[in-house]
């Protein structure tokens, strides 16, 4: 790996049809695969496969040794190698945003780098709202948009299981503080900002609590019912597809997600807050629904603890929502050992 003089000097001198990544078990090899192949990428050159030396070492006498630390590359060979992602890349230009698959590639190939950095900041990546995909149809007069990517966690060749919601929620206060224009710009991120390390760690850390106990076991998917968020007349876009009238748009979102669930392929379904599930139950889907509630600030303890009781026999006492989210990576947990 690497983006010197000598790999842009090669690359304008030959037309190269691919290029193999080859990477260490450690973080700052991983690094630099990540800033080459987002670089290779952006000068539309293929990255064909990442490969792993040095992995382990092993003879006759001493048992197999791991000089650079366990396999590390997992993550790299499932975001550059894995088909899915190529499929993810086209369902994506194809559906939600006006960019090359390169350009989408290079929002996942950001997140990646930055996932561990605390920047304090929660959304960064503006655009012309001109970028959000006709399919999407957001009113030519909405404000304060946000586009929500599908982030994913795990290897794809486990149990996948797809969480979907309806979250990409924006303020006046995050356009503000990246000087973002609320009548003509986009922000866009992942669910729950889970590409942030502050907010998955803090205002959305009930949600990545299930997604940390459960992604090494399983591929974690996590979407949004509705990929686009505006407020027209101060009312929100989930709220707007409601209102009569809108009914026929409302079924194009959806027929988006069912798109994505073919792409996914998941063994699970589980839906956060009434909004997500009743949009997708009474469609033609041969996969299992756990609806959950969202844990959101604005979902009351006892109401959460009700449905807990109710619906699963829970009858654990908590005091905050991270806990909340414990109990419900366990009650996924059940469910898959005993639908397996």
């Amino acid at each position: 790996p690497g983006v010197g003089d000598v790999h842009l000097s090669l690359l304008q001198e030959w037309a190269f049809g691919g290029v193999v990544l080859v990477s260490l078990p450690n973080r700052l090899s991983q690094s630099d695969v990540h800033k080459a192949g987002r670089s290779f990428i952006e000068m539309g050159v293929e990255v064909l496969c990442v490969l792993e030396n040095m992995t382990s070492s092993s003879d006759p006498i001493r048992s197999r040794e791991h000089s650079f630390g366990q396999s590390s590359s997992k993550g790299l060979q499932e975001q550059f190698n894995a088909p899915f992602f190529e499929s993810l890349m086209l369902f994506l230009q194809e559906n939600v945003l006006n960019l090359s698959k390169i350009e989408i590639q290079n929002f996942y190939l950001k997140w990646i780098e930055e996932f561990d950095v605390d920047n304090g900041q929660l959304l960064t990546d503006v655009k012309n709202k001109n970028v959000i995909s006709e399919k999407q149809y957001a009113p030519n007069n909405a404000k304060l948009l946000g586009v929500d990517l599908p982030t994913c966690f795990g290897e794809h060749s486990k149990k996948r299981i797809l969480f979907v919601g309806i979250d990409p929620v924006r303020n006046v206060k995050e356009f503000n503080k990246i000087k973002a224009n609320i009548d003509n710009d986009v922000i866009i991120g992942s669910p729950y900002a889970l590409h942030k390390k502050n907010f998955r760690e803090k205002r959305c850390a009930a949600y990545w609590e299930i997604i940390k106990n459960l992604k090494e076991d399983n591929f974690i998917y996590v979407t949004d019912i509705y990929k686009t968020y505006f407020q027209k007349d101060k009312i929100r876009s989930y709220d707007h597809w409601n209102e009569l009238g809108n009914g026929k748009i409302k079924k194009f979102h959806i027929e988006i997600f069912l798109k994505e669930i073919e792409i996914v392929e998941p063994n699970l379904i589980v839906t956060f807050g009434a909004i997500a599930y009743k949009n997708i139950s009474g469609q033609n889907i041969n996969v299992p629904i756990l609806p959950l509630m969202h844990l959101s600030p604005s979902t009351r303890f006892h109401h959460l603890k009700n449905f807990l009781k109710v619906k699963y026999g829970y009858n654990y006492e908590f005091d905050d929502r991270v806990k909340a989210g414990r109990i419900y990576s366990e009650i996924i947990n059940t469910y898959l050992k005993n639908n397996h």
